[in-house]
């Protein structure tokens, strides 16, 4: 699986792709924050990118406006996003997932939860399905 790790905090990017390679993954790809993101998705190519972990909390364009923008783009909407934030508030988990988050870790976790979020998303299907599931 391949992956985009978006957060401000250099440690939590190293510890999530720390995680992702015990998980027998490629070692992610990291953005400090939304704006970053963005650029580096547009000058991916189509498929380059399975997941995007998202921290809620970052300056210059946060995690819910990183999503809603990747909502908007008919190439980028079709990456899963899974929110890995130190906010543990259900309102800005629900928040989130409005935006199109397809699932929600909060800080700090152990490697067997995000094993569980990536094994739903990637349970959930084909593009279609996360998009529907997202519906629900």
């Amino acid at each position: 699986m391949k992956a985009l790790v978006v957060d401000d905090s250099e440690l939590a990017r190293r510890v999530l792709g720390r995680m992702m390679l015990m998980l027998g993954h490629a070692e992610p790809i990291e953005a400090e924050d939304g704006f970053r993101a963005l650029e580096v998705l547009a000058g991916a190519a189509e498929g380059d990118f399975d997941i995007v972990f998202v921290d809620l909390n970052m300056p210059r364009l946060g995690g819910v406006d990183l999503i809603k923008r990747m909502q908007q783009d008919e190439r980028l909407k079709r990456i899963p996003v899974l929110v890995v934030s130190a906010e543990a508030t259900p309102d800005r988990a629900v928040e989130a997932i409005k935006a199109g988050a397809m699932g929600y870790l909060t800080k700090p976790y152990h490697v067997d939860a995000l094993r569980r979020q990536l094994e739903a998303i990637v349970s959930a299907g084909s593009v279609d399905d996360l998009e529907q599931s997202r519906e629900l």
